[in-house]
């Protein structure tokens, strides 16, 4: 997905993505070129049709990891056990201004996870961070939705099958 949003990162995002992972960034950015030169081949200038969504994924993981007794996301992810990633705040800071600037009500979603996942970790320290700085962002926390080994693709993520169930199971709830 990376190659849609390149055209909207400022400097400091190249620059992060490039001394992080330059290899995996200098594909996606000749992805992007390559993308972008086919848009103008094909007089396709708006880009709208490309942002947002998902891409589904049918197919689980989850029994091989569940399988694993070494598996351990904080190697996968080297998550930091005393702090948030600064990356993510700046992000969220900046979705957070961009939408209230543009009058669009923010509304935080944690969707659905695996009881394996051991984000729960990390708890204290996300409530204590939207507290002092987004108490009043209404907060729908779903972590704990009920759904079977079956309708997740890791311990993080839905396949299809469990997405299809919580969208529909959501959009009742938002009616």
């Amino acid at each position: 997905q990376i190659p849609n949003y390149l055209a909207f990162f400022e400097i400091a995002d190249h620059y992060l993505l490039a001394t992080n992972n330059g290899l995996s960034y200098q594909q996606e950015v000749a992805k992007g070129i390559l993308k972008n030169v086919k848009r103008i081949l094909k007089n396709r200038y708006l880009t709208i049709d490309s942002l947002g969504g998902f891409r589904h994924v049918d197919s689980s993981r989850l029994a091989a990891i569940l399988d694993t007794v070494s598996y351990d996301p904080q190697k996968q992810y080297s998550l930091n056990e005393n702090r948030l990633s600064k990356y993510d705040i700046t992000y969220l800071n900046k979705m957070v201004t961009f939408c209230k600037n543009n009058n669009i009500q923010v509304i935080f979603v944690r969707s659905p996870y695996h009881v394996m996942f051991d984000g729960h970790r990390y708890e204290n320290i996300f409530q204590a961070y939207k507290k002092e700085h987004f108490p009043n962002i209404p907060f729908l926390d779903f972590q704990d939705f009920p759904m079977d080994d079956s309708e997740f693709k890791d311990l993080e993520h839905l396949n299809l099958k469990g997405a299809r169930k919580f969208s529909l199971w959501f959009e009742k709830l938002s009616k």
